[in-house]
């Protein structure tokens, strides 16, 4: 119940910008499943981008990649399926894994991220402390609709940048057309009035 309070909070505050909005989450989603580390990645074309992340000591900077092998997320990703591993030295197919080797995360929970409908990257949580009990069902379908709504936060921003693009572009535009127009016409204006015709044809270059 508090974990469904806290993720109701989470949807319905106002948030100064995007990246606020994600880093709450990522806090709410470490508290929720007891981990020190939270990260929203992209996936693409096999490098692990990490696009936010909390961690104690703050190693894990904003645009930091890795090769996607080497990252506990590859199963999630390639599978598309939300996986939560309780202790990884146990193990066989991970204790030998360069993320466990070099920071020694025990346990890790993720779901894949989708942004109008193609996979983006992952919503993932880790730890140093062995999880005893491993993750509930509930847990698993927390971290899935947290995933979710960033997803749809992502696909928000992607279309708000887009929207700023081709408005920028069409001002690019209607300057380049103005200017276009701009000499042309100012120069039958300037003609015109050198025009000397008879009075009956006076309105005719008034018009002009």
């Amino acid at each position: 119940t508090e974990n469904l309070k806290k993720i109701h909070l989470l949807t319905t505050s106002l948030y100064k910008d995007f990246d606020h909005l994600i880093e709450k989450y990522l806090e709410v989603g470490a508290k929720i499943f007891q981990m020190e580390y939270g990260i929203v990645s992209e996936i693409y074309e096999n490098k692990y981008i990490v696009r936010d992340a909390i961690s104690p000591d703050g190693s894990l900077a904003k645009g930091a990649e890795f090769e996607l092998e080497g990252t506990y997320c590859r199963e999630v990703f390639k599978n598309e399926v939300t996986l939560g591993f309780p202790h990884v030295g146990e193990m066989e197919n991970l204790k030998n894994h360069p993320v466990y080797i070099n920071m020694k995360l025990e346990s890790y929970i993720s779901s894949p991220i989708y942004v109008n409908d193609k996979i983006y990257g992952t919503l993932n949580f880790s730890s140093t402390k062995i999880r005893p009990f491993g993750f509930s069902e509930s847990e698993r379908d927390f971290i899935s609709l947290m995933a979710t709504s960033i997803g749809a936060f992502l696909d928000l921003r992607i279309k708000r940048k887009e929207l700023l693009d081709t408005n920028e572009r069409l001002k690019k535009l209607v300057g380049i057309v103005a200017h276009d127009l701009r000499n042309p016409l100012g120069a039958i204006c300037s003609f015109s009035e050198l025009l000397e015709v008879d009075p009956g044809q006076q309105d005719i270059v008034d018009l002009i």
